[in-house]
């Protein structure tokens, strides 16, 4: 708890750093604040500069040096349109409709409104890849041919680009069989290909769904061991976004969870190896 308080404390430093560069980029005063409509535009400028990661090499000079016109195309970018509707949303809830001021740490705070909303909104799009790319799974696998995942036409904001190697690096590639390799959907959906870099540390990425299973499972056991009998009580009345529950188990299943409870005095580790790939073929979609 420490170390994620001091992280986030970081990260909260760099993006007023930021911020205030802005500031001084659109001629205001952090100390002084400024109308809702100059506060409005510099907020803007903000959430469009930030997001790429070269942040730690940007200063006023750095930022001086960026024609105002790219500043602008930017913010009538499609690719930021969402980004900017949250940031008027976050704006709107924070100031009163006779406010004709906001001082920095109000702008502040609606920058901390705008990462929780986009964060949200990044959210639902993870859910939209992974949707996407279930389309065309490959029997039930949790898996899409590397064929299809290139060759399968689907809408603008689904493009599927990456390269073998890259896929490979990422631990998202199955190539159990080497003449028909597979993408495994919940690797891609939670890999750093669908991540959004603001900041050097602070990144915006797709939350693995198996942590959720796997937190419900380990509440339930009451510790980081289970009985093979334990588990299945608990997966078979466990849903997910692709499993419907109550279900039976197959014996397939339930004979390995046996398998790795041997070694182990009847227990399964549940944050082993093992475990995780057993959860795989339990939730394919999910884990």
């Amino acid at each position: 708890a420490i170390l994620a308080s001091t992280l986030e404390h970081l990260v909260h430093v760099e993006e007023l750093r930021m911020l205030r560069i802005v500031y001084f980029y659109e001629g205001l005063d952090p100390e002084v604040g400024a109308t809702v409509e100059e506060t409005t535009r510099a907020l803007e400028s903000y959430v469009v500069l930030l997001p790429g990661g070269d942040i730690d090499r940007l200063d006023a000079a750095a930022l001086a040096r960026i024609p105002d016109k790219d500043i602008e195309e930017l913010k009538t970018s499609r690719s930021f349109k969402e980004l900017l509707t949250i940031l008027h949303k976050a704006i709107k809830e924070s100031v009163r409709p006779e406010q004709k001021n906001m001082t920095f740490a109000e702008a502040a705070q609606v920058v901390k409104g705008t990462w929780f909303g986009f964060a949200q909104w990044h959210g639902n799009q993870c859910r939209a890849v992974k949707k996407e790319l279930m389309s065309f799974e490959d029997d039930s696998s949790g898996r899409v041919r590397l064929s299809a995942f290139y060759s399968r036409e689907t809408p603008l904001e689904f493009e599927f680009t990456e390269n073998m190697e890259y896929l490979r690096q990422l631990g998202t590639l199955d190539e159990t069989s080497p003449h028909m390799p597979r993408v495994i959907i919940p690797n891609y959906v939670s890999s750093a290909t669908n991540c959004v870099v603001l900041t050097s540390m602070h990144w915006v990425c797709c939350q693995p769904e198996s942590e959720g299973l796997l937190s419900h499972i380990e509440e339930k056991v009451g510790g980081p061991l289970a009985t093979p009998q334990q588990i299945v009580e608990i997966v078979q009345k466990l849903p997910s976004k692709s499993v419907v529950a109550p279900r039976v188990l197959n014996s397939q299943l339930t004979d390995r969870l046996e398998d790795i409870a041997k070694p182990h005095r009847g227990r399964v580790p549940l944050h082993g190896r093992l475990f995780a790939q057993w959860m795989h073929h339990a939730y394919p979609n999910e884990c």
